[in-house]
């Protein structure tokens, strides 16, 4: 189709893959990487349906957790993967409806063995270094210590509660004050 790109690579965000899909889809790309691809677990999403649109050669999906919560969505990408011979999402799911037994456990393995590449974390940590940290103290500027002081007066009864604090509220004050330590520009009212 479209012999002009002037690239080898590119790479880009889910957000441009949607708003540039015309420019995108009209290229033959050789081969698409996505990661993060449980983005891809539902076949009625946007982002499956446009992907599955572009001419592409060869799909390679990259995925810290391939079966996070349910076979369905193993099945999506599988299906993404290789629609021609994951294309029954009834017959895949009747097939392992027992999946808590050993043999349906072995025969799921040996049918992604194809299709996924599995390195578990005994196996990456025998090759990486150990960790090392180092803790460097950095003041609050001016502006940090009036947003950190803010947030903290402005959530003194949730803090103050002894243990009987909302969870989700004191979660919030947490992550507001470490926006806080990040850039206080985080907060819409601070760049005014």
């Amino acid at each position: 189709k479209d012999s002009t790109v002037k690239f080898h690579v590119l790479l880009t965000s889910y957000e441009l893959i949607t708003i540039d899909q015309a420019v995108l889809g009209s290229i033959e790309w050789a081969c698409l990487v996505v990661d993060e691809a449980h983005r891809l677990k539902n076949n009625q999403s946007k982002f499956f349906r446009i992907l599955n649109n572009y001419p592409l050669q060869h799909k390679l999906l990259l995925t810290g957790t391939p079966l996070q919560n349910n076979l369905e969505e193993l099945f999506h990408l599988l299906n993404f993967l290789t629609p021609v011979r994951f294309n029954n999402l009834e017959g895949f799911l009747e097939e392992f409806a027992d999946i808590a037994k050993e043999d349906q456990i072995k025969k799921l393995h040996d049918m992604l063995g194809p299709h996924m590449l599995r390195r578990l974390k005994a196996d990456v940590f025998k090759h990486m270094p150990s960790k090392t940290e180092l803790i460097v103290r950095v003041e609050l500027s001016p502006m940090q210590k009036k947003y950190y002081k803010f947030i903290l007066t402005r959530n003194f009864d949730a803090l103050n509660t002894r243990g009987g604090g909302n969870q989700v509220s004191l979660l919030n004050v947490v992550m507001d004050l470490k926006k806080c330590c990040n850039h206080p520009y985080l907060f819409p009212t601070a760049a005014m």
